[in-house]
């Protein structure tokens, strides 16, 4: 039994995580305890949204949740939170994860004007974790950093259905683990191709109707960005992150590679979708032009120092409209070839054509409508296969280039 939450707090509050990671074990006891007895102190005022399990492209069932509490509480102050999460199937031992987060304060232009006492409000944070088939007992346990807490448990049911029972599932049943973020695995090792691909991320939710990037929006990005990458041996690669609601790109680098890899999860984990500038409500138009700069640029380089292929992945879009053809000019020619991922959510919307579906079949290039992590198995394989067909196409090209460059530069023979 313990009077009042403050230790809880000093768990994690020491250090900085991303999401939801594994405690050290001598904290996680400590987690085991509170939960285990009793908590006695102020309560927070919170409700949790639990989300519906999904098999994501790493073959893993992903769980999530949502937080939501009153920002009244907090008096309009700086806040801190964290977060603990108990996982237990009875099959493996409990899983202990932790969490800090920041309620940020009122800002002062703002605060004498709001009375905080009515402030309708919310802070809001969400949380997901990846597991096996079975029943798993969830309690999540808040603190901040008066000490206040809030408890919640509840039980998810995991099981696969329909064509996910055919998938190979990458964990065991009963077992779960943090989602955090996922391990780099590298480039795989194969032939030097001697080409360059770029992946062009589209950092957008799975839900079209959410305000900002969830945990589990995070995690679906990586992990399929990460299996995406295991398929394309002997290529590298330049990576590019954009959101199309800010309209800007939020990550880039050539020659991605581990460092990289991070920093894009910190990017991902730093983007909040609900802050939209005032000036981009008003050019709505600026989606579509970054979307053409992003392929046109593409398009200009392409040759012996551009990329080999143009790759969007991501999930399907709430923009439906076409981009102008005269804002493509660059990439009519299929040179170099774009290809889309084009995920379509298990959240519901119809299975219908986004801008960027549109933006690649101006381009003459090639849509894979994924639907389940079968479908992102095929479309791998199919992008490979077109790859390899355009390698060989353009081999004769560059050794007829090649010959032609030697032959001018012998000298001029002279008659007998």
């Amino acid at each position: 039994m313990y009077r009042n939450a403050s230790f809880l707090f000093l768990v994690l509050s020491a250090g900085s995580l991303w999401a939801q990671w594994p405690l050290r074990q001598a904290d996680a006891e400590k987690v085991n305890q509170a939960l285990d007895g009793e908590i006695k102190g102020d309560e927070l005022s919170c409700d949790v949204r639990v989300m519906k399990p999904f098999l994501d492209f790493a073959f893993r069932f992903e769980t999530g949740f949502i937080v939501t509490c009153p920002m009244k509480q907090f008096n309009g102050k700086e806040t801190s939170i964290v977060s603990y999460l108990r996982i237990r199937s009875g099959v493996t031992a409990p899983v202990v994860l932790g969490d800090i987060l920041r309620v940020p304060a009122v800002p002062a232009q703002f605060s004498s004007r709001i009375e905080m006492a009515r402030f309708k409000g919310s802070a809001e944070f969400s949380g997901v974790f990846v597991a096996g088939e079975g029943n798993y007992n969830v309690e999540l346990l808040v603190v901040d950093d008066r000490q206040r807490h809030f408890i919640k448990r509840w039980v998810t049911k995991i099981a696969a259905h329909g064509s996910e029972s055919k998938a190979p599932l990458a964990l065991k049943p009963g077992l779960a683990v943090s989602a955090g973020v996922p391990p780099w695995r590298g480039l795989p090792e194969g032939k030097d191709t001697g080409s360059r691909v770029t992946i062009l991320l589209n950092v957008a939710p799975l839900d079209y109707r959410a305000l900002r990037l969830r945990a589990w929006d995070r995690t679906f990005l990586l992990d399929s960005l990460t299996s995406l990458l295991q398929h394309l041996p002997g290529a590298s690669i330049r990576l590019v992150a954009f959101n199309l609601d800010q309209q800007k790109q939020i990550f880039e680098q050539e020659n991605f590679d581990r460092f990289g890899f991070r920093k894009l999860a910190q990017a991902l984990y730093d983007l909040e979708l609900g802050t939209v500038s005032y000036r981009n409500l008003q050019h709505p138009g600026g989606a579509f032009e970054l979307l053409s700069r992003l392929v046109n640029q593409e398009a200009a380089h392409s040759g012996k120092d551009g990329s080999s292929a143009v790759l969007f992945l991501g999930p399907n879009l709430h923009m439906e409209a076409k981009i102008p053809r005269e804002m493509l000019s660059g990439c009519e020619g299929g040179n170099p070839p774009v290809f889309y991922f084009d995920y379509y959510p298990h959240y519901g919307g119809g299975d219908f054509p986004d801008s960027i579906h549109h933006l690649t079949k101006a381009c003459n290039g090639t849509v894979f409508k994924l639907h389940s992590p079968a479908d992102f198995g095929s479309a791998i394989s199919n992008l490979q296969k077109k790859l390899q067909q355009s390698r060989e196409q353009t081999a004769p090209d560059r050794a007829v280039s090649a010959n032609s460059a030697t032959r001018s530069s012998e000298p001029p023979q002279t008659p007998d």
